[in-house]
């Protein structure tokens, strides 16, 4: 940074300044002495600035030294808040040589401080913890001006940009796998030491070897889509630093080809619903239950399970429903309504007592979504009616009435209107037309259960009515 000047210029006059060292400021009751040498020349003010720097130095010596902080992590922080602090004031036009010797004189202190409670190693540098020293490095960037460039700033930046379109439950999760890299690695080692070579290290000896607990207590190696989408988080990451030009390429790209299947067996993977599966389901739902409202649906719309729970009944409109907003920006749209279940969105639109197509939800989970916990006791009533496979869950709906429009002839572009899929290819996203609600209803006519449940869906549907609300306890309530 250059060596210290001590003066500063205010319009015409000179002062002379001098920083304070952390473990001082407090007794000296400011960060930086400050005073004026009452003279526009420089050269006179280089020749006064030496009686008053001795003045100000006596002052600081004389001031009570702050007791030293026994927590290492928190002196090493300290410090670090003191580097931005002084990185500011530089940033804003203080000199950066007294900045730095502040910074020094700080540092000095921490690192004599720690050696008198901790000892010292052979080398005679303090004993002080990995964590300590990495914070340590961090406010060494700091003072430098390039901590923004660590690869643990980066993350925060990241994820904090992330934050908005994605929801909380996600964001916590992408949080795990970039942070878990970035202890790996070093978080204050910098993005562009990051190596291809460092990328398939990562991915061998960390992600293809991290296991679950199962609920016998024994382990298990985790499923290949976790590992995936771990992988992908890391991927996504390192291509979003590079959009920003901090580097060059991405060292996780296409690093998933490189992974393993396991051979212990795939994770089942969904498959349609057979309709005695939903006959069991609807038939096994409780009187007065929006589990049946829910699974009806579900069954002949293809929506997701929080699409479903958050429609209102002002979402109705004429004879489709209105999604509003989804996981994706291609979720938003019209869904026709099947004539199966047209009585029962109608009953439910007239009957609601709290504007919900479904009444009587309540959100839960870091999300805060109104299908948590029905979509908790959709899966609990499945098992309890006998439909166990795995495959077989809410969400396998969808897999349902894509399977049974594609096996029905429907064009791609119809069914992703329908479901509300992002339409793949250049030629489709740019110049696919929806389809008028004529002719998305008529697709989705297609999608049966055979004609005694139909009819037994309908019928239901005409009559239905849902009796078992939940609401909030009180406080205090038990």
């Amino acid at each position: 940074m250059g060596s210290p000047s001590y003066l500063k210029r205010r319009g015409t006059i000179w002062y002379a300044q001098l920083f304070v060292p952390l473990d001082r400021q407090n007794a000296v009751g400011a960060k930086v002495l400050t005073q004026s040498l009452g003279t526009s020349d420089k050269a006179e003010a280089n020749r006064l600035k030496h009686s008053v720097l001795a003045e100000m130095q006596r002052r600081i010596q004389g001031a009570r030294v702050a007791t030293p902080a026994t927590d290492t992590q928190e002196g090493a922080e300290a410090l670090l808040a003191a580097a931005l602090d002084l990185r500011q004031g530089v940033e804003s036009g203080d000199d950066p040589g007294n900045a730095e010797r502040a910074f020094d004189a700080s540092l000095d202190a921490l690192l004599d401080s720690q050696a008198r409670i901790h000892g010292v190693d052979e080398q005679g540098h303090p004993r002080l913890p990995a964590a300590t020293l990495g914070t340590i490095r961090r406010a060494h960037k700091a003072i430098s001006g390039t901590l923004a460039d660590t690869l643990g700033q980066r993350v925060e930046a990241y994820l904090s940009e992330r934050s908005g379109p994605l929801r909380v439950r996600t964001v916590d999760e992408k949080r795990r796998h970039l942070m878990s890299f970035a202890e790996w690695f070093g978080v204050d080692r910098v993005c562009t030491e990051v190596t291809r070579r460092d990328a398939g290290r990562y991915v061998e000896t960390v992600i293809q070897r991290r296991t679950r607990t199962l609920p016998d207590t024994s382990t298990a190696t985790l499923s290949e889509s976790a590992r995936a989408k771990e992988t992908s988080s890391l991927r996504s990451f390192f291509e979003w630093v590079m959009l920003r030009g901090v580097i060059d390429s991405n060292p996780f790209d296409r690093m998933s080809t490189s992974m393993r299947s396991s051979k212990r067996g795939k994770e089942k993977a969904r498959r349609p619903w057979k309709p005695e599966e939903l006959g069991k389901v609807l038939r096994g739902c409780p009187e007065g239950d929006p589990l049946w409202a829910l699974g009806a649906l579900g069954a002949y719309t293809g929506a997701r399970l929080e699409e479903i729970a958050t429609l209102k009944a002002s979402d109705v409109d004429g004879s489709a429903l209105v999604i509003r907003e989804g996981k994706t920006g291609a979720a938003s749209r019209r869904v026709p309504v099947h004539p199966v279940i047209l009585p029962l969105v109608k009953k439910l639109a007239s009957d609601t007592p709290d504007g919900y197509l479904i009444p009587g939800l309540l959100r839960s989970g870091k999300d805060n979504l109104r299908g948590a916990q029905i979509g908790k006791r959709f899966g609990t009533l499945r098992e309890k009616v006998g439909v166990t496979d795995k495959g077989v869950v809410f969400h396998a709906f969808r897999n349902t009435v894509i399977t049974q429009l594609g096996a029905a002839g429907v064009p791609l572009p119809t069914i992703q209107w329908i479901v509300g899929h992002e339409h793949s290819g250049v030629t489709l996203k740019v110049y696919s037309e929806r389809p008028s609600d004529k002719a998305l209803l008529d697709a989705l006519r297609k999608v049966t259960y055979g004609e005694s449940l139909d009819g037994e869906v309908r019928k239901m549907g005409a009559k239905l009515a849902i009796t078992r609300v939940t609401t909030p306890r009180k406080r205090g309530a038990k």
